[in-house]
């Protein structure tokens, strides 16, 4: 990348390192935020300490919801956040590794306490989801979606879809409403199109 002599000297300026072309390391946003003169907004979480925050909440959210055999099953994980693709992007694979099986945890022993096991719910073939996110703040409508991966992955490896792939996977209808952290995940069997 090609620095413009103003660009060099508002970054010297604010005590930021310069990195080589070869990607040497840049000062953190965290100790840019040390230097700072207080005037600034204050520091983000780092991609760590959200993915931890993010863990925790999903540990620690309380599952509720029901079902009816073959018919549909929900599920409402009150506390849990979830990561978008934003977010999920500036992580590396083995930092976001954690956060899918957090998701798939939750949801695996989320349908085994609501259905008291395997044997008494049936796997759904064709079905279509309906999630709504609670979040104190709104993300962009078309990011929605991706905060539900790990969550309908879940679905899949606790046996309550057989696959998200399209042919079973019909349709996916996401909401997002503002208040306290937490996600609702409906699952609806539908008849199969032939």
């Amino acid at each position: 990348m090609r620095w413009s002599q103003a660009a060099l000297d508002k970054r010297v300026k604010s005590g930021v390192r310069i990195s080589s072309e070869f990607g040497a390391g840049t000062a953190s946003r965290a100790a840019t935020a040390r230097q700072g003169t207080g005037s600034e907004k204050p520091a983000r979480a780092s991609g760590s300490d959200q993915v931890q925050q993010v863990i925790s909440s999903i540990r620690s959210a309380t599952c509720t919801g029901s079902h009816r055999r073959g018919e549909f099953m929900e599920l409402f994980f009150r506390g849990a956040r979830t990561m978008g693709s934003n977010a999920l992007m500036g992580l590396s694979h083995f930092q976001r590794i954690p956060v899918r099986d957090a998701w798939h945890e939750a949801v695996r022993w989320g349908v085994l306490e609501l259905t008291k096991g395997p044997r008494h719910f049936d796997i759904l073939k064709t079905y279509e989801i309906e999630a709504t996110r609670y979040s104190p703040s709104m993300v962009d409508t078309d990011a929605i979606d991706s905060h539900l991966k790990y969550p309908i992955d879940g679905m899949r490896y606790a046996g309550v879809i057989i696959d998200d792939n399209p042919k079973w996977f019909r349709r996916l209808i996401s909401h997002q409403e503002i208040g306290e952290y937490g996600l609702r995940i409906v699952v609806r069997a539908v008849a199969p199109v032939d």
